[in-house]
């Protein structure tokens, strides 16, 4: 009988700008999949020229970070750069 192989860790990538809500929309799907919570990170990258807040609470297993070059592969590359995943997903 052949062995199941482990589940890998998945880095979730999410360049962002602009409106907070169209995100937050994209992140309730996250939380509700079927994946284990304990098997995946989110990284969400912020893509504007100035730090600033999410209009929403983040929650665990959820990272925003910062890249103010305004080009969503920056913004991209910034999230590969800072993610544990053995599987990168965008």
């Amino acid at each position: 009988m052949p062995s199941i192989p482990p589940q890998p860790f998945v880095s979730v990538v999410i360049p962002h700008r602009g409106e907070d809500s169209p995100l937050d929309l994209c992140l309730e799907g996250l939380r509700h999949q079927a994946y284990p919570q304990h098997l995946y990170e989110i990284l969400i990258v912020l893509n504007e020229p100035n730090r600033r807040f999410l209009d929403f609470e983040i929650q665990e297993g959820e990272f925003p970070l910062w890249e103010p070059q305004h080009f969503s592969y920056s913004a991209r590359n910034h999230g590969v750069e800072n993610s544990k995943g053995d599987v990168i997903a965008f």
